[in-house]
């Protein structure tokens, strides 16, 4: 962990831009200073946790390179250079080009924002419009499957019960025959 503070009491520590870098980050991305954003790709960034969790936190304000001597005031207090630059990078308008279903456009980065949204949801609509619908056929299919070869088993135990009656009166017949068959033979002895 990296503490840097002032030994002077009302006073401030403030770190410029650096000409040098460490592993292709500045100084200050390095060590985690004043990141609104964490993540390194659009499928994972996200809003900085400690931001999240005190605004206050969150840079107004950019350093003065007009004074470069140690004790004088570099970055004072109510600069709003870091809101007024953020204030216009929403509100000037940009070229977007074509990505997915997605033309090119012109517009504000609140207004690109906007309409991926706008896409993304009307893709999940229709997602979820097509899950119901496949849902409803398969449904749809199995109760006609079940329907065409389905077994009624009432009806079966009827038809089980109907076989062994059956077979027990066929087994009677044999034995009878049997039997006049054992006395034909007696008789003919």
């Amino acid at each position: 962990t990296l503490s840097i503070s002032s030994d002077t009491d009302g006073s401030g520590v403030a770190i410029g831009a650096l000409d040098g870098s460490i592993d292709g980050q500045s100084f200050s991305s390095f060590f985690g200073f004043n990141a609104v954003f964490t993540g390194s790709s659009a499928s994972n960034i996200k809003v900085s946790s400690s931001l999240l969790a005190d605004s206050g936190t969150l840079a107004v304000g950019t350093l003065s390179t007009d004074t470069t001597t140690t004790g004088k005031t570099v970055l004072t207090s109510g600069s709003t250079t870091v809101s007024d630059a953020l204030n216009s990078a929403l509100t000037t308008s940009y070229s977007y080009s074509a990505a997915g279903s997605i033309g090119t456009m012109s517009g504000t980065l609140t207004d690109y924002a906007s309409r991926v949204v706008s896409a993304f949801a009307s893709r999940a609509s229709t997602a979820e419009a097509a899950e119901t619908t496949a849902e409803t056929l398969q449904s749809s299919l199995s109760s006609t499957i079940a329907s065409q070869s389905g077994v009624n088993i009432d009806e079966e135990t009827a038809k089980l019960e109907d076989y062994q009656t059956l077979y027990s009166a066929a087994a009677q017949v044999i034995q009878i025959a049997k039997e006049m068959f054992e006395s034909l033979l007696s008789a003919v002895s």
